[in-house]
């Protein structure tokens, strides 16, 4: 990996290609900061890249106690790939879209009805009634999303990538704040793993 031509989500894009078969690869950690200015972390699933091409997209239900976490806005993910033997940690803010946006709804279309119907259970995080399992009560066709169905692209701002083969190599990428945000505003430096 040369510093001059590494761009870690050329990088990462080529650790989802290797790792496609562990279905688990799909999955990262998000830690945020709750309004009492604890950590928090939880285990999101990958959505796909935002129009950027550089923010990694997953969803949420805008009920849940982790919508006043992102309104904090910075976040850390930590994303390891065990075939390839890398992690990736991105540190960066978050971007709700819990509105009419395109890739919201394209996200919505592309989830498997399962995981639609879940944004029609009661409020997440609240006690179950009579010991009864969520329903799916008003769950329609999948065309429309609900209010509470929700997108949030990481904006990446610091990138901590290690790979643990043989050679082990670490590059750090930061944004510059001239260039927020764009393919080429990023210095990259190779430090000792």
């Amino acid at each position: 990996m040369d510093p001059a031509s590494y761009l870690w989500t050329n990088a990462l894009r080529q650790a989802l290609k290797r790792n496609r078969r562990e279905a688990h690869s799909r999955y990262f950690q998000l830690a945020t900061v709750d309004t009492e200015g604890k950590p928090r972390v939880r285990t999101v699933v990958y959505r796909g890249l935002d129009d950027d091409q550089q923010s990694p997209v997953f969803i949420t239900d805008t009920r849940s106690a982790k919508m006043s976490h992102l309104d904090r806005q910075a976040v850390e993910v930590c994303w390891y790939f065990p075939i390839s033997r890398e992690q990736f940690r991105i540190a960066g803010q978050a971007e709700v879209f819990a509105s009419h946006h395109h890739q919201r709804l394209s996200v919505w279309q592309g989830l498997s009805d399962a995981a639609r119907a879940q944004f029609f259970w009661p409020t997440p995080g609240e006690a179950v009634a009579n010991g009864e399992q969520a329903i799916n009560e008003g769950y329609n066709d999948g065309a429309t999303p609900p209010p509470n169905f929700a997108t949030v692209a990481i904006r990446a701002e610091r990138i901590d990538h290690l790979r643990l083969s043989n050679p082990q190599r670490r590059m750090l990428s930061a944004l510059t704040a001239s260039t927020p945000h764009s393919a080429t505003g990023w210095v990259v430096h190779e430090v000792n793993p």
